[in-house]
């Protein structure tokens, strides 16, 4: 069974993350056609952020089939782990698998300074 966790919203996501847009690509497998779409996430200069967990990639997001590309509706991001594959964060719609919205508010991404990322 997948399993989804850590939800928020997507401005929440965002201002964990100090992201400023949302990129909706497609990427085709040569060797096998198959499509997969997905979400960059960037910084205020546009370049990719590194993802905090593997410092190797950059920070993107699993887009549900549910989620149109112009990235409207009212979207979350979960933690999603699927039955086979790779856990990673999941762009889908509020309200999917259970999740239920009780209410929202929506924010700028929050610039941080160096003091605020040391420890």
């Amino acid at each position: 069974m997948s399993v989804f966790s850590k939800t928020m919203s997507v401005a929440g996501f965002a201002n964990k993350y100090g992201i400023f847009k949302l990129d909706y690509l497609t990427r085709t497998n040569k060797d096998t056609g198959e499509i997969t779409n997905f979400v960059s996430c960037l910084d205020e200069h546009g370049d990719r952020l590194v993802n905090p967990n593997d410092p190797d990639r950059s920070l993107t997001l699993r887009v549900s089939d549910k989620v149109d590309s112009d990235l409207s509706g009212d979207l979350s991001v979960s933690w999603f782990t699927p039955d086979n594959g790779e856990p990673s964060w999941l762009l889908h719609p509020t309200g999917q698998n259970s999740v239920e919205t009780k209410g929202s508010l929506s924010f700028a991404p929050a610039k941080k300074s160096a003091a605020d990322m040391s420890i």
